[in-house]
C-alpha cells in the first residue's frame, strides 16, 4: 500500500466503500422481493384454511418460515458472494435496513406486537449475516483476503 499514490489510495478507498455499501443494497434488494413475493405465498397458501381450526398455526407457521428463511438466505447469499470484507454484518444490515423501515413507517404498534417484530427482525438478521459468512467463507482465499496495510 505504500507504492500507492495519493489517487490510486484514493480510487482504492472509494471501491471498498461502494462494494460494501453496493453488495449491501443488492442484499437488501433481495430481501424486500423475497419478503414480497413470500408474504404473497403465505397470503395464498393461509387463504386455503380460511375456515379450518388450522388457519392461526398454518399462518403463524408460514410467516415463520417466510421470516426466517425465504427473506434472509437469499439476501445472505448475495452478500457472502461478493463482499470483499465484514460478510456478516453487512448480511445482517442488509435485512435489517428494510425490516427496520418498513416497522417505521407501518401502522402503530402495540408494545407487544413491536416486541415480536423486534425479535424477528433480529432473528433475520443473524440469519442473514451467518449465511453471508458461510458463503463468503467457501470463496477463493485471494477473493476473501483483506488486503495487507
Amino acid at each position: 500500500m505504500d507504492e500507492l499514490g495519493a489517487g490510486d489510495r484514493a480510487t482504492l478507498r472509494a471501491w471498498r466503500i461502494s462494494n460494501l455499501l453496493g453488495w449491501g443494497l443488492a442484499g437488501a434488494v433481495v430481501a424486500v422481493v423475497a419478503a414480497i413475493v413470500g408474504g404473497r405465498a403465505v397470503v395464498g397458501f393461509a387463504g386455503t384454511f380460511r375456515f379450518s381450526t388450522l388457519a392461526p398455526l398454518v399462518l403463524t407457521v408460514s410467516l415463520v418460515v417466510v421470516g426466517l428463511l425465504i427473506v434472509p438466505v437469499p439476501a445472505g447469499l448475495v452478500v457472502g458472494a461478493h463482499v470483499y470484507r465484514w460478510p456478516g454484518w453487512i448480511g445482517a444490515a442488509s435485512v435489517s435496513v428494510p425490516t427496520g423501515a418498513w416497522l417505521l413507517l407501518s401502522r402503530p404498534w402495540d408494545l407487544a406486537q413491536l416486541a415480536v417484530a423486534l425479535v424477528i427482525g433480529a432473528l433475520m438478521a443473524v440469519v442473514a449475516g451467518v449465511v453471508a459468512r458461510a458463503r463468503f467463507g467457501r470463496r477463493p482465499r485471494a477473493l476473501r483476503a483483506p488486503a495487507a496495510r
